[in-house]
């Protein structure tokens, strides 16, 4: 072996290595105040080696880890320089400002990257692409940047169309300051082995490297030549082994003690210790022989080895929940902190995770497990509101946007939006019709600068001349008419709210394209004149400003021009490269990535989020990485990492090793192979348990309630899922046979007022009236209003505006006014879409309003109502035009109008004690109610009133067109049931609410009448005794 100062000790057994370095330590003759320095894989090992270290010197184990330099094996380099990575003008993130600026200075040889980067608006991030990819040639393949740097000419390298890399690297030596890292790299060997530079510790430790690189073990070779090496590494066999797991999930591993043998002086091993008689220490044992595995007896029943085939990721955090909770209940010495999760990507396995293992300890244990994620960084808030409206530009620019900015703490800390104005903010936006868009240029960045209603800006306004003018909405300000449901508390509410649309658009009106620097001013504008930061989130406003510092230091005036996306690409790349302080080994059960606790000895180890189609990783190699090209040993490779990193779990292990994968869809239930890593676990397991083993792998059911996880022994601890299984094993009960028996639903009082529009709601639907009075709710009822320009209108819109259009005519406004004033609101296509639109519906208005015109000589005065009716008092109030009650729609005369101008009619004769007959007008047509006398309308509305009452405590099936029909059928001493428009009276009627309270198939006039208190002699259904109690008195007064 080549006779260095590197001494390897190799070991199967992680605890064995830390103690022999623990012992290297206390026998190192240093002083005191020079620390060894120890270098480790990453903050989870150096964690734990700190904690092995504390725990195995001092008096009685004190606890106490001092005088141990501690640094992550990637940092050598720097160690060895002592150059700071911050002033490194060869580092990625500064070289990217001299690739641009080469780029864009029309260097000769580099067109290629030139077009490349002029073929996108994502400059800067493309840049950075080609800075890394150099770096990674200086880290992995020095001797090829050797090559480009002493050629006499690149046409000389035989590169073909690559040839523009070699270029750039030439070219940068002219623009960049001091060596570069390949020749610096050199330099320092150099200085290492002629014992100019010396690294200041009395010792080096080099403890369980997971990779390693061939440049990486030179650089070790060399600071051995003046100072001693220890190197600790952990195997997982021999290097001859014939062990499956080993051959085929340990070769990234096989290459690092390849690598560190050869420069080793002498290389010892340590005995490791003897292993359990259990599955996993049986499997250990074979890895650790070398040999392949061999049948264990006595071992049928061993869960040691703990594989389970489950769904998706919700539903493997709650098998992986209940299992912590079965080994935490099994083993009372059993503490969080002995258990690790790890997981191939934390960011989409935590949410579950929290959601799981958060609530109430009664309904489950889980809650007091001290879930903690490692290394997830706290986002940052400003970070993303900052993001938000740099894109506002390049996005619609929705209603929703508005409401969610407003919404954002720091900015409604600002604008003093309370918790509670939200809903308001939400009516008020909708209300003046905000669609999209800042103002009209940033509509005509979308091709429609003329079409100004509907944007944030116009919105604002409309609402801000609403709270001016009143209730006038016809007293517009230019092309702004206003909001007229604006009330006076509003006003401080819409004045912050102009202030922050305002704002909005400054900022948002700014150059596309600016240098770095004036970028970074940017952006802390928007944090400046948006937000407003409180003490306990402070740390957010100084990380920012941090941030910022950085970028501008790091472009040093670079006067490269970049676009909103590149600018938050380069304030993208800082916030993520901060990673969150390591919070390994605080006592907490710990959620981590598969490498970042790798080879950390716990007595359980669980891999959770295994899917076959993601795991391990599938590496797509730039096409321009010319070292993804020609691989070498020690290279990065994803898919072998993550085996390795399968390999390092089942070796870490010391009691069990849980392994949750997705085995199945849960979607279609369709079955998935077991992802590459827990095959072969499986397969060495089965070898050793038992080859015909079957019950190594758990098939999780998809729900956590299946009666399968609550056997004799149960498998779950979850309170409510235990609920569920009893339910679903429970005898079945009777089922209601009456649909709309509705028992179940809570009894309000009982009913002493009504007022006349509840009983109007109540004949119109009676469905919908039952269940938002008796349950509060309103199926059908809300829609999300539309955020886009409207195009083609649908019935209902188009309704709206025409019965706009007609209560304006109605109330003596002129054509042309109500006309303006629908353009200005908004709610018509743009250009001669709406003028076509409006054209049609101002006919229908027109003569709508023609044909109420004789009844609208007399004016109107209002009747009120306030009548007892069996104990129920009913008030209301009913406008009366002489001895009618006029009631124009644009819509054609419906049963729901007639019936709802029927009580009309009745309280106004009621009232005035004379009949008052109703007239209906509309599309055209019309329709005269003749009242009955006083008395007589004093007992239908007491009838109605009765009805109405019952239809509290019951659905009553009466859909207003199919009652009309039937009663109309009646009176001709027809059958409604052979009426050939019934089903089509029916269709129209039928909606949300009947579906949801109808069973399948049936209609309203299935229910029969027998037993109820409206049942009426000649009819067999419910429908008809209602109808003849409803509709035969209007049928009749019909004309």
């Amino acid at each position: 072996m080549n006779s260095t100062g590197l001494h390897l000790v190799k070991s199967t057994d992680v605890r064995a290595l830390a103690s022999g370095l623990v012992t290297w330590l206390t026998e190192l003759d240093a002083d005191p105040f020079e620390a060894p320095l120890v270098l480790t894989p990453g903050a989870g090992m150096q964690r734990w080696l700190s904690q092995r270290i504390a725990r195995e010197t001092g008096a009685a184990g004190e606890g106490i880890c001092a005088g141990v330099r501690f640094e992550p094996l990637s940092r050598l380099d720097e160690i060895v320089s002592g150059l700071d990575p911050a002033d490194d003008p060869w580092a990625p993130q500064r070289l990217v400002w001299h690739v641009l600026a080469l780029a864009e200075a029309h260097t000769p040889g580099l067109e290629p990257l030139r077009h490349h980067l002029a073929a996108s608006d994502q400059r800067y991030a493309n840049a950075s692409r080609v800075a890394s990819l150099l770096d990674r040639y200086a880290r992995l393949r020095p001797d090829l940047l050797l090559r480009w740097s002493d050629a006499d000419a690149v046409d000389d390298l035989g590169l073909g169309f690559d040839a523009w890399q070699a270029v750039l690297w030439r070219n940068l030596h002219s623009v960049v300051a001091g060596p570069d890292p390949v020749e610096r790299r050199q330099g320092l060997i150099a200085d290492l082995l002629a014992g100019r530079r010396q690294l200041d510790a009395p010792g080096v430790a080099l403890f369980c490297p997971r990779a390693l690189t061939a440049p990486t073990a030179e650089l070790l070779a060399a600071v051995a030549s003046e100072r001693r090496i220890s190197a600790w590494l952990h195997v997982a066999g021999p290097a001859d082994s014939v062990n499956p797991l080993s051959k085929r999930l340990g070769t990234r591993g096989a290459e690092t003690a390849a690598l560190l043998q050869a420069q080793a002086a002498s290389v010892v091993h340590l005995e490791a210790r003897s292993r359990p008689g259990t599955l996993l220490g049986a499997v250990q044992q074979d890895l650790a022989d070398g040999r392949v595995p061999r049948v264990r007896s006595g071992l049928g029943d061993d869960r040691t080895i703990d594989v389970r085939s489950s769904h998706g990721l919700d539903r493997q955090a709650e098998v992986l929940r209940d299992a912590l909770a079965g080994l935490l209940a099994d083993d009372p010495s059993l503490e969080p902190r002995d258990m690790v999760v790890a997981c191939p990507d934390p960011a989409l396995l935590t949410p579950y995770l929290q959601a799981v293992f958060t609530g109430d300890e009664q309904a489950h244990p889980a809650p007091g497990f001290r879930l903690k994620v490692a290394g997830g960084a706290q986002p940052n808030a400003l970070h993303r509101l900052v993001r938000e409206v740099t894109q506002l530009d390049t996005t619609r620019a929705r209603a929703a946007q508005l409401l969610a900015l407003a919404g954002q703490p720091f900015v409604a800390r600002r604008f003093g939006f309370a918790d509670d104005d939200t809903e308001r903010l939400g009516a008020l936006i909708e209300q003046a019709g905000i669609r999209w868009g800042l103002n009209a240029a940033h509509r005509g960045r979308f091709g429609i600068p003329d079409v100004r209603q509907g944007t944030w800006q116009v919105g604002v306004q409309r609402l801000l001349l609403g709270e001016a003018l009143g209730d006038d909405e016809f007293a517009a300000a230019g092309v702004i008419s206003p909001v007229d449901d604006v009330d006076s508390s509003d006003v401080e509410l819409l004045g912050s709210l102009a202030e922050l649309v305002s704002r909005l658009s400054r900022l948002v009106a700014r150059p596309e394209r600016a240098t770095a620097s004036r970028w970074v001013q940017h952006f802390r504008t928007i944090v400046e004149q948006l937000t407003d930061v409180g003490f306990e989130d402070s740390w957010q406003l100084a990380q920012f400003w941090s941030v910022l510092d950085v970028v501008e230091r790091r472009s040093a005036g670079s006067p490269a021009v970049l676009g909103a996306a590149d600018a938050l690409a380069l304030l993208d790349a800082e916030f993520d490269g901060r990673a969150a302080r390591p919070s390994f080994g605080d006592g907490s059960l710990v959620v981590c990535d598969l490498r970042a606790l790798a080879q950390v000895p716990h007595r359980v180890v669980c891999l959770v989020g295994l899917d076959e189609r993601t795991f391990p990783r599938r590496g797509l190699p730039d096409g321009d990485d010319l070292v993804a090209a020609a691989p070498i040993p020690g290279d990065p490779d994803p898919g072998r990492d993550d085996r390795q990193a399968v390999l390092d779990a089942i070796c870490a292990a010391q009691d069990r090793l849980v392994v949750i994968y997705q085995g199945w869809s849960s979607h279609t239930l369709e079955s998935r192979p077991a992802p590459a890593g827990v095959i072969e676990l499986i397969e060495a397991a089965t070898a050793t348990a038992d080859p015909q083993a079957e019950w190594l792998v758990r098939q999780e059911p998809l729900q956590p309630f299946s009666p399968s996880l609550f056997g004799p022994v149960p498998l779950s601890f979850d309170g409510a899922a235990l609920r569920g299984a009893r339910a679903l094993t429970a005898p079945r009960r009777r089922r209601v046979t009456g649909r709309f028996d509705v028992g179940h639903l809570p009894l309000s009082e009982p009913v002493t007022t009504l007022d006349l529009d509840q009983l109007r709601s109540f004949l119109q639907h009676p469905a919908r009236s039952f269940l938002r009075e008796r349950a509060g709710l309103t199926i059908g009822d809300e829609e999300a209003a539309s955020e886009e320009l409207p195009i083609e209108l649908d019935a209902l819109a188009r309704w709206q505006i025409g019965d706009r259009l007609l209560g304006q005519l109605i109330q003596g406004r002129p054509l042309e006014t109500a006309r303006h004033a629908e353009r200005l609101r908004g709610a018509l296509p743009p250009g001669e879409l709406g003028t076509r639109l409006l054209d049609d519906v101002s006919r229908t208005a027109v003569t709508t309003a023609g044909d109420a015109e004789p009844y609208l000589a007399t004016a109107p005065r209002f009747v009120a109502l306030d009548e007892t009716f069996e104990g129920v008092r009913v008030t209301g109030r009913v406008a009366v035009r002489g001895d009618v009650a006029l009631t124009a729609s644009f819509s054609r005369v419906s049963p729901r109008t007639i019936v709802s101008a029927w009580v009309d009619l009745l309280a106004a004769t009621i009232v005035t004690e004379q009949p008052v007959d109703a007239v209906l007008l509309g599309g055209g047509r019309r329709r005269r109610l003749t009242a009955p006398g006083p008395d007589a309308a004093r007992e239908y509305l007491a009838e109605l009133v009765a009805l109405a009452v019952h239809g509290r405590e019951r659905i009553l099936p009466l859909p207003p067109r199919v009652g009309r029909l039937w009663a109309e059928s009646r009176a001709r001493n027809g059958d409604p049931l052979a009426d050939r428009d019934l089903n089509k009276q029916w269709s129209w009627d039928r909606d949300a609410v009947w579906d949801a309270v109808l069973p399948s198939g049936r209609k309203p006039w299935d229910e029969p009448a027998s037993g109820s208190p409206w049942s009426r002699a000649g009819e067999k259904s419910l429908l008809g005794s209602l109808a003849a109690v409803v509709w035969r008195p209007i049928v009749r007064a019909e004309r």
